[in-house]
């Protein structure tokens, strides 16, 4: 069963480093093309009153041309690792979720609490009602914001403005003092 195993890792690692491979072969080939078709343009272009124009616009797509295909490169290095190291959210146990839940929670209170609060607002408490669904991805749902009474006036304009500033929806209650 060990070896299975073993076998089956050792093949990855290898398809890994074909693919990293194959990625800088294309690399080195895409740069070599580009640096071929300057010098072809730069030959045309030579003794011409652009000539200084034409060097930088060449030097800028040479730059390019080496710079872009290491982010691509980057990228497949950075996916094949998530791959590798990322836990899916499906695979959490429930305890782990509903922490995970309660995190976000607390975490989109403080956040409305400091935008209410920066703004001028007075709120004494926030209750985000938040959820995940099946792929993993945040749904707010509402936000329960407790302000004072003598703020009772302000109401839609707190609502309002966490609409337009975080996108959530809110509903105010009044606190009696």
């Amino acid at each position: 069963m060990k070896e299975n195993e073993e076998n089956e890792e050792n093949e990855e690692n290898e398809e890994n480093e074909v693919s990293v491979m194959n990625a800088a072969g294309q690399w080195a080939l895409t740069v070599c093309i580009c640096a071929v078709i300057a010098c072809i343009i730069e030959m045309l272009a030579s003794h011409t009153r652009l000539e200084k124009n034409v060097r930088m616009v060449l030097g800028l797509f040479l730059l390019s041309s080496v710079i872009v295909p290491l982010g691509s490169v980057a990228q497949e290095l950075t996916v094949d690792w998530q791959k590798e190291h990322y836990v899916l959210s499906d695979d959490l146990p429930e305890e782990i979720q509903q922490q995970r839940l309660g995190y976000l929670k607390r975490s989109v209170e403080e956040l409305i609490l400091s935008k209410a609060q920066e703004k001028g607002y007075r709120v004494t408490d926030v209750e985000a009602q938040t959820d995940i669904d099946n792929n993993g991805s945040i749904q707010m749902i509402t936000a329960r914001l407790t302000i004072p009474t003598e703020e009772a006036h302000r109401a839609p304009a707190i609502c309002r403005y966490l609409k337009t500033e975080l996108g959530i929806d809110c509903k105010t209650l009044i606190a009696k003092s």
